[in-house]
């Protein structure tokens, strides 16, 4: 995702993050999972949670006058 992410919950592990990702995207949300945990190598990493971010809806163009 690029430009700027709201965090919209913090949960305990990788693995919920990443459901609750895939409900908001198949609602047509784009959405991701933030945490420093080395790409899921090392879960212990996860003590201070996984943040799971949504971009902000897009402005829609307006017609000119």
């Amino acid at each position: 995702m690029d430009g700027a992410t709201v965090s919209v919950a913090v949960v305990s592990s990788r693995t919920e993050a990443e459901l609750i990702v895939g409900m908001l995207r198949s609602h047509g949300l784009r959405a991701a999972v933030a945490a420093d945990d080395a790409g899921g190598q090392y879960p212990q990493l996860q003590i201070e949670g996984v943040r799971v971010l949504v971009a902000p809806p897009m402005k829609p163009r307006h017609a000119g006058c």
